[in-house]
């Protein structure tokens, strides 16, 4: 991938001890040389045949919440948190009790995870893992939010 100015990504991945450079940006490695390039390798693994692909529209799965991506390895979701689509009567939006770990990223806003008598500020650009132990929990926009949080949920399926 290649990054732009101005752009966030949450980049989700395995382990994996495989990286193919096409381009570098001319940085270079510890001892002050070009790190390797792997275009021939890179060639080798792309698949020609998946294209085009055009932009993914997201899945409204519960109120508030939209599926981004749903794959054998992981789901993403993004958690929209405001007054406005909180279903009525609650203060946020659960998140855990499922026996899965939750890795939560706050994208827009800020959140406040809170799992039993423990709150945990989830300020704009911060990530918490929220562990399969420690059941469920509950995820809100915090008060000074106006315009309200969005926050990436992304775990096992």
């Amino acid at each position: 991938h290649a990054l732009g100015d101005g752009l966030v990504i949450a980049e989700i991945q395995q382990a994996s001890n495989t990286t193919f450079r096409l381009f570098d940006w001319n940085r270079v490695g510890k001892d002050g040389q070009p790190r390797p390039l792997h275009v021939q390798q890179s060639l080798e693994v792309t698949d020609y045949d998946r294209g085009p692909v055009g932009p993914q529209q997201p899945d409204v799965v519960g109120p508030g919440v939209e599926r981004l991506v749903a794959c054998d390895k992981f789901v993403l979701d993004r958690r929209c948190l405001s007054g406005d689509d909180q279903p009525v009567g609650s203060d946020g939006q659960t998140v855990g009790g499922d026996d899965r770990f939750h890795i939560l990223s706050a994208v827009a806003g800020g959140a406040t995870l809170t799992c039993g008598d423990h709150e945990t500020p989830l300020p704009l650009g911060a990530t918490v893992l929220l562990p399969a132990a420690a059941g469920q929990a509950v995820l809100s926009a915090q008060t000074e939010q106006a315009t309200g949080a969005a926050v990436l949920d992304m775990y096992l399926p």
